[in-house]
């Protein structure tokens, strides 16, 4: 949602509470890693069929096996300077 922000020419007053939302929202599937609450069924949405369509989760697992801090930098750096 950032980034279609950022680069479409649609304008609203509700560009940061929709950019916060989205944010929330792509946080969902690892939202087991802030709060045990629900672990298993945040964890199990996460890499379903669901979780593929709506935050493409287990295909950046996929190319991201190890998790590394180097990539997770990279796309947070690339959202926070769309914005």
């Amino acid at each position: 949602m950032t980034l279609l922000l950022a680069y479409l020419p649609v304008r609203t007053r509700y560009e940061d509470a929709l950019a916060v939302a989205s944010g929330v929202w792509a946080m969902m599937p690892d939202f087991w890693r802030v709060s045990p609450v629900y672990e298993y069924a945040f964890k199990d949405i996460g890499h379903s069929v669901v979780g593929n369509a709506f935050w493409l989760h287990p295909l950046f697992d996929r190319a991201d096996s190890a998790d590394s801090y180097r990539l997770a930098a990279v796309v947070v750096g690339v959202t926070s300077w769309s914005a």
